[in-house]
């Protein structure tokens, strides 16, 4: 476990699908603990960028490659997109004010069909990664400065910091132009790569003075080591893809729990929420876990439902290990009926369940949800939101187009997307602690009055018009 918390402070994007600039900030009410973040507005204006640009720190963070779909993650006309995280990171006696930035490149056209082999290479990858850390101490100002700039030397710059993380030994240094090309070649994180701090290590080895308490290389080792501690353990992003699979009778059940022996894991597990599922042998304590965690919560959510696994034999897997063969009930008194029969809203709730529990009792958890409203009715919506505001000590982030959450969380947790892509996320400006932000979003939609605006009208005569024409042309 680790002793660093670690607090998202701000997310800014540039040129990412179709934010062409938009700053989004974290705050809340100074009686709260918790950091939510619920984004509104019209379809297509970026909201789900938001969750995708939280994906690609999650995959930056744990060392995995970008997803297929991250060709679509660079604005139409451009060559790159930025995105720029902030955190703040303190171990209670340490306090490190900190900027990740990421640049997502598209490869040239002359790179991509070079070779058979170039060709199956992502069409985008991480052309440049930017840390800066400030060391502050009892929340004093501090300077950012920037540590690692991988757009600048064979591995990266400054070079003063070049000398201070891996010293003067040529191994060290060759071993990180090569995992550079690497990271390049596989479109992922060349700072967060094991490769990274296997060449650190090996540079203090060779040279023990590079090791000294309270410098800027220290500050470095701590603020990647809790970063990337973070994103295997404290951050949780359910992405478009998972919410839209729970139609499809899967269940994805995002989760993070201790084994029998001690061990932490986290991660994603994919089961079958209408037929039988095969799973390893070692999975199957993890997942009674799991179900065992959900339904102390579940039960209070959907009075009545419980969940159930059903063993129902041994059978050996793909690979030839030994696995369990086992199947979701839900149970409502002496009803148990296969889980697909409850609704899609119960489904998601079950789903995200587990992530949320972390959030509400961990202050170093940060999830992030597309579509968190899906199936949910409104009130339990602002009911499970209001209870996670007032007594959560992590932080949530999500997308919804239930508007029941307006009228339960405090404005300071509400943010819009406006027309303007160059000015992407919005505040509601003027709102007081007495009036409905629901009637005052639907106002500046119908009236206008906001700094931007925030609905892009359409024309309910001519939708009609294009209606009926439409249903001409298929006759």
């Amino acid at each position: 476990m680790s002793r660093w918390t670690v607090r998202l402070s701000s997310i800014s994007l540039a040129n990412f699908k179709n934010v062409q600039k938009g700053t989004i900030d974290m705050r809340r009410p100074a009686a709260c603990s918790a950091d939510i973040l619920a984004l509104y507005g019209q379809n297509g204006s970026g909201k789900t960028s938001l969750i995708d640009a939280m994906g690609v720190l999650k995959r930056c963070l744990v060392g995995d490659r970008l997803p297929q779909r991250a060709q679509t993650f660079i604005e139409y006309g451009c060559s790159s997109a930025t995105v720029e995280y902030a955190f703040r990171i303190t171990d209670g006696s340490k306090v490190y004010r900190t900027v990740y930035e990421v640049v997502l490149s598209r490869r040239s056209a002359s790179a991509e069909t070079e070779s058979p082999e170039s060709q199956k290479l992502l069409p985008v990858y991480i052309s440049r990664e930017v840390l800066k850390i400030a060391a502050e101490e009892q929340e004093s100002s501090g300077r950012l400065r920037r540590v690692i700039d991988t757009g600048q030397g064979d591995a990266f710059g400054p070079d003063t910091m070049l000398r201070q993380l891996v010293g003067a030994r040529k191994e060290p240094l060759l071993d990180l132009i090569v995992e550079k090309r690497m990271a390049i070649k596989e479109s992922r994180s060349f700072i967060f790569s094991q490769e990274f701090r296997k060449a650190m290590k090996a540079g203090e080895e060779g040279d023990p003075t590079l090791d000294q308490p309270g410098s800027m290389r220290a500050a470095c080792l701590d603020v990647i080591d809790a970063l990337a501690f973070y994103g295997v353990d404290g951050l949780f992003v359910v992405e478009t893809s998972l919410v839209d699979s729970i139609g499809l009778s899967a269940l994805p059940l995002v989760f993070r729990t201790n084994t029998s022996n001690g061990m932490r894991i986290s991660g994603l597990e994919m089961l079958r929420a209408d037929a039988p599922t095969n799973i390893p042998d070692t999975q199957l304590a993890v997942t009674k876990k799991i179900i065992s965690s959900l339904n102390v919560v579940l039960r209070q959510i959907v009075p009545g439902l419980e969940m159930e696994i059903r063993e129902l034999g041994k059978v050996v897997l793909d690979d030839g290990s030994n696995g369990q063969r086992i199947q979701l009930l839900s149970r409502r008194g002496n009803v148990v009926l296969p889980l697909d029969c409850e609704s899609e809203g119960v489904k998601k709730i079950v789903s995200v369940l587990q992530v949320l529990i972390l959030m509400y009792n961990e202050p170093s958890v940060t999830v992030a949800i597309d579509e968190l409203d899906a199936g949910i009715f409104e009130y339990l919506l602002g009911e499970l939101l209001s209870i996670l505001a007032e007594g959560g000590r992590g932080q949530l982030i999500f997308t919804s187009h239930n508007l029941r959450p307006l009228e339960t969380l405090d404005k300071q947790y509400i943010i819009f997307t406006s027309t303007n892509p160059s000015n992407r996320y919005v505040r509601m400006k003027g709102a007081k602690e007495t009036n409905n932000l629901r009637s005052m979003y639907f106002r500046s939609i119908v009236v206008g009055g906001s700094s931007e605006e925030l609905y892009e009208h359409t024309s309910n005569g001519e939708i009609a018009y294009a209606l009926r024409q439409a249903g001409e042309g298929i006759e």
